[in-house]
């Protein structure tokens, strides 16, 4: 039985190749362009006009279920893992975003 996508109806996923669907590397593309926007040009800017606080967003990749988002703060690198990121808006993936503990990384 095929497994289908999370998100599009014309996924072209197969058994054998699961992140190689045009539509869902589309899809996380675009989610990646929207976490790095919000991260770099709402948090980081309002931050360092509040609090003089640098920081900046370093991308984000995909594993299986979940997105791993990295990003700078005052020259310390962390990542945060959002499980089963399909179950929310790219708004709430932010929100989510802002509101864990951040795990700092070598």
């Amino acid at each position: 039985m095929k497994e289908r996508c999370k998100f599009f109806e014309n996924c072209e996923q197969s058994e054998k190749n699961l992140r190689n669907c045009r539509y869902c590397i589309d899809y996380q593309q675009q989610l990646k362009e929207y976490i790095s926007d919000k991260i770099d040009y709402s948090w980081y800017k309002n931050a360092k006009i509040d609090y003089d606080v640098n920081g900046h967003c370093l991308g984000a990749d995909f594993n299986n279920d979940n997105i791993i988002i990295f990003h700078e703060e005052n020259g310390k690198k962390y990542q945060t893992l959002i499980a089963y990121y399909w179950d929310y808006t790219p708004e709430q993936l932010y929100n989510i975003w802002m509101e864990e503990d951040w795990q700092e990384v070598a």
